[in-house]
């Protein structure tokens, strides 16, 4: 549920030529698969619900959209392609380039199909957050929004729920639920203000 089907194009897989898939209309490129050349996939930086080091000596397969730079719609279509292929025998991970990150097959069924079933953005998965500076830091939001956002901890705070904070700014950025200038209210604190970076590319709140 919530994850988009798939089909080869008509004149997919000709020799040498990259599969072509299609998912809500839109054409999808298939690469590394036989008897196109072989992919070069981006070495992640998290993992979730695995261990990196699984993933030494598997053969990656990249689906990329044909739509440079894809918007937010067609990065969800793509993030439900990617739950319909979860399902492949013999997969290891599915990663999100964009973020850097590398994912269980069941995680991605399960927190990906939950958000396209309407709950929550996965930001830890689509995105993923870092400890940087004393801030906590999205990494890969930019992909979604244009920006990344960084939140400073409230006082007393436990990185836990600064974590669960930075979560439900992502998720309500990414669904215009909220805006920069009202994800303080949207987080229960009127108080917390927001301020772009010179370059428009980091949100930072509080």
């Amino acid at each position: 549920a919530g994850a988009s089907g798939f089909a080869l194009a008509p004149d997919a897989g000709a020799a040498g030529a990259p599969v072509e898939l299609r998912a809500a209309g839109l054409p999808f490129a298939a690469l590394g698969l036989a008897p196109g050349p072989a992919a070069q996939a981006v070495a992640p930086r998290h993992g979730f619900a695995l261990a990196l080091p699984q993933l030494a000596r598997t053969e990656p397969v990249r689906v990329v959209p044909l739509v440079d730079p894809p918007p937010a719609a067609v990065l969800r279509v793509l993030a439900g392609l990617g739950c319909a292929l979860a399902d492949w025998p013999g997969l290891v991970a599915l990663g999100w380039e964009a973020a850097g990150t590398a994912m269980a097959p069941d995680y991605v069924r399960r927190m990906v199909g939950a958000w396209l079933d309407g709950g929550a953005f996965p930001g830890l998965g689509l995105a993923a957050l870092v400890r940087e500076g004393g801030l906590l830091r999205s990494d890969g939001l930019i992909a979604w929004l244009g920006h990344e956002i960084a939140l400073h901890p409230a006082a007393g705070e436990t990185p836990a729920a600064t974590a669960r904070r930075a979560l439900r700014a992502m998720h309500g950025l990414v669904e215009g639920e909220c805006t920069a200038t009202t994800v303080g209210p949207y987080l229960g604190d009127s108080g917390l203000g927001g301020a772009f970076s010179a370059d428009g590319r980091l949100l930072t709140l509080g």
